[in-house]
């Protein structure tokens, strides 16, 4: 029996051993794989900022090689770049122009949503009391005003179809003068 529990406990010691020599080497591939996890990331970042690197535009004007500056060609790629230049800013402002128009339109239908539901509650309340007037007389309910409907919310073509009728009715004033 003594025999037995040593060779049992000479066992357990060496599965100890064992379960260890396994943890140290999956703690060792762990490490292994943060590292090359962080290598991956400092890669990827170098590449993605190498990809979008915003070129500097006085360098395009060689193409990498030597060049008079004195020449034809360069006066003429420098008149060429101001002028891309001056498109991109054309280009960028009237973005910011249509942005804004976009904006102010918005502003303008919420302001008369507004409007249209605050006469829509002051209609209601107004149906409201006269319906309590009627009902005080005694009048009966098939012989009382309906209850008043609020009107569409408006839209961006409601504001452009108006403005193209002030637009048409404005030369017609201007002609009666």
């Amino acid at each position: 029996m003594e025999a037995e529990t040593r060779s049992l406990r000479h066992s357990l010691a060496q599965a100890q051993q064992l379960v260890v020599a396994r943890e140290r080497v999956i703690e060792g591939a762990h490490a292994q794989m943060v590292i090359a996890n962080m290598h991956l990331k400092k890669t990827n970042e170098a590449l993605y900022e190498k990809e979008t690197r915003k070129t500097n535009v006085r360098a395009q004007l060689f193409a990498g090689r030597g060049q008079a500056l004195s020449g034809d060609e360069f006066y003429a790629r420098m008149k060429e770049l101001d002028e891309e230049a001056a498109e991109k800013a054309r280009v960028k402002q009237a973005k910011r122009d249509a942005k804004a128009l976009r904006k102010d339109k918005k502003a303008e239908l919420e302001r008369r949503w507004k409007e249209i539901k605050e006469a829509h509650e002051r209609n209601v309340a107004e149906w409201e009391a006269k319906c309590a007037d009627l009902k005080a007389a005694n009048v009966p309910k098939k012989r009382w005003p309906a209850k008043p409907k609020r009107d569409k919310k408006p839209t961006a073509e409601d504001l452009e179809e108006e403005s193209e009728e002030e637009e048409e009715e404005a030369p017609e004033e201007e002609d009666d003068d």
